[in-house]
Order: C-alpha cells, then structure tokens, then sequence
C-alpha cells in the first residue's frame, strides 16, 4: 500500500513537471489547456517530442528521490526517535536505582529451581454441630495448645436436655439397686415350702390329718411363689439394662453439650478467624484456622538427573535468601538454616518445566521460617553438594 502511494505521488509530480514545462500550468482550466494547444505550430509539436526523452529522464529520477524519502521517513516512524547521549546519561542513574531496589537474589543454577517452604500442618477447626456461636475464645497470631476452646456454640437447651437425662438415669439407677421385690418373693417362697412340709409330716404322723386336696393347694402355692421370685429377678435385670440406657443416653446428652465447645485438635497458631459471634454455623463449617511451623516442608523441582536410588532419605540443607526480609522474625539478625531430609519424590515430570517435584520436611523450631519463603536447598552428599536455587 505504501508503495503504490509512492508511485502515484510519483506520476502526478511528473505530470505537473511536464504542464509547467510546456507553459500550461498558469491558472489555466485543464480543458482550456486542451483547446488551447491544438492549433499549436508543427514547430511547437517538434520542440515537445525533443525534450519529451529529457522530461522523462528528470521525472523518473524525481520519482525515486520522492520514493526513498518516503521509505526513509516510514523507517524513523518505526524505529522511534534515536536518543542522544544527554538523555541516555540521564536515565543510567534511574536504572541504577531501579537495580538496587530489586531484593538481591543469588544466581541461578543450570537445571535447577528453586525452592519454597509450605505448610505441612495447616487445619481448619470446624464446628461439629449447627449453632449459634456465642462467644469466640481466641484471636488471630494467639499461640494455643491442643485441646484449647477456640469457640462456644449457644448450649443452653442442650444443658437441659443433659440434666433431664441425667434425673431419668438416676431413677432406673435406683430400681435396679432394690432387692425389695426379689427379697420378699424369696421369703414368700420360704413361707409356703414350710406349710408344704408341715401338712407332709401331719398326715404321717396322723394318717388323712390334712386332705389330697389341701396338699394340692399347698403345692401350688409353692410353686406361684417360686415363679414370683423368678419373675422379681428378672424385674431387677431389667431395671439393670434401664439403667445402663439410661446411662448410655446421658453420655450422650454429656457429649452434645461438648460439642457445643469447640476445641484445636493440635497445637499451632491461629492464622485466621473465620466465624465471629451471633453467626450461625452449620456442622463441618470452619470456625478458625490454625497453621503450625515445626516441622515445615521445602519443595523444589530439581532436574531428573539428579535423582538416583537412594534419594529418599538424604540428607538436605535449606537456607533462605537473605534479601527475603520476611523470613526473619523480631528476635532474629540473619536468616537461619533448617535441616532434614528428602521424604517424597513424585513420579510425574512436569510438562512446563520437565522437571520433578520433591519434599524436604525439616525441624523448625520456634517458627523461625515462615511459609512461602524462597531460599536454597543444598542435597548434601559425602562426595558432593548440589545446589538448588532459583
């Protein structure tokens, strides 16, 4: 397109050049500079044939002048304008400082990467009942113990459920601690095996003393009061098992009102509240998070020549950047080291890097490493030390 303009830019500065040559393009309209030149002389006709060669030799020597300065003038406008050494010394400074802000890093390794710590331990508390929460117990950055109430859920109608409960099992406690009923069918039983054996030795003292019929009597009185005392020992059996359920449902009634207290299951920091107090929450939703720094783990993706048999279980050594201000604490003036050794090494080569993943989990007392920090993992060897950085 650039061009094509070229060349029509070149042909309608040819065609003025020949107007103003031949002394038509005096404020002239181009149909009278027709009319005008018909009834010309032979002589004029011969002039103009002579010094058409001469014309065309200036307009196409015009036409590429006019065309490299166009090419010429599109070139600067993509290159943009050329800056001159007073500008460029200016800004040496600028980049300067732009470079000594940056955090120093140290430089690279060919085929490695760097390595990062991530939290091993990093749990959400959650409510294991609905509620209304009525009162959260800890702040985030407070240090905790397991077993620590981080929340309380409303349990005022689960107390009272407990303590109804609780009334119900003492009183089946109490039937199935009775012997009232077994005693008096036993001595109920006692009392008719005696008349028994005193009718038996009336009539063999005094033959026909007491009646067939009255024995018959007698006999199965003995025989009601000894399925009465059976029956009062399986009564108190059953109170026995009342009692156990009884039991068993206060347990139960002990352990809703538990769960209305929620406790960490480990010892950590609180990195996050979640639910605040008046909020309802459903079972199994977060109240609090808790994070814990020791151990910690370091991964890093190295290049799969460095993996060999024995990788699991060697020995590493993390150290931070020193330029990473975030990775000392308060108490701290220089960044310390961790150490521990490889524990996974993944089977799968990543398809961006082409390398492979693998953990390092460390001792980190004190929390003296935070999470996400950047730093060096050195894979010490007896004959070597490889270096994985950035």
């Amino acid at each position: 397109m650039i061009l094509r303009s070229c060349y029509c830019f070149a042909s309608l500065g040819l065609l003025l050049t020949l107007c103003s040559s031949s002394g038509l393009g005096q404020d002239v309209p181009a149909v009278d500079l027709v009319e005008s030149a018909a009834p010309n002389s032979e002589t004029e006709t011969t002039e103009s044939s002579h010094e058409g060669p001469e014309l065309a030799a200036s307009g196409s020597s015009e036409q590429a002048s006019q065309a490299d300065q166009i090419n010429e003038e599109e070139s600067d406008r993509m290159d943009g304008p050329v800056p001159d050494a007073d500008s460029v010394a200016g800004q040496e400074p600028i980049a300067a400082e732009r470079a000594n802000s940056l955090p120093a890093q140290p430089p690279s390794n060919s085929g490695l990467s760097q390595a990062r710590t991530l939290l091993i331990h990093n749990t959400k508390i959650a409510a294991t009942i609905s509620g209304l929460v009525k009162s959260v117990d800890v702040s985030a950055g407070q240090t905790i113990l397991a077993d620590t109430i981080v929340a309380r859920l409303d349990d005022r109608l689960a107390e009272q459920e407990m303590i109804a409960v609780k009334a119900a099992y003492q009183a089946k406690l109490l039937e199935s601690q009775t012997d009232t009923i077994i005693r008096d069918a036993a001595q109920e039983f006692e009392t008719r095996q005696t008349d028994l054996r005193q009718a038996q030795l009336a009539n063999q003292t005094y033959t026909g003393a007491v009646s067939e019929m009255q024995l018959r009597q007698l006999r199965l009185r003995v025989e009601r009061s000894e399925l009465k005392r059976e029956q009062a020992e399986l009564q108190t059996r059953v109170a026995t098992a009342s009692a156990d359920h009884a039991k068993a449902k206060l347990e139960i009634a002990k352990e809703i009102v538990a769960r209305h207290r929620i406790r960490s299951s480990r010892d950590g920091i609180v990195a996050e509240v979640i639910a605040q107090a008046g909020q309802w929450v459903q079972a199994g939703q977060p109240v609090v998070r808790v994070i814990s720094l020791d151990p910690i783990r370091v991964e890093c993706e190295i290049d799969p020549a460095l993996i060999h048999d024995r990788i699991i279980g060697q020995r590493v050594r993390f150290v931070p950047y020193q330029a990473d201000r975030s990775v000392l604490s308060s108490k701290q003036s220089s960044a310390p080291e961790l150490h521990g050794e490889i524990c996974f090494v993944s089977n799968e080569v990543t398809s961006v890097s082409g390398r492979v993943v693998v953990w390092a989990d460390m001792a980190n007392p004190d929390g003296r490493v935070r999470s996400g920090v950047v730093g060096t993992l050195y894979l010490d060897d007896s004959q070597s030390t490889s270096k994985v950085s950035e």
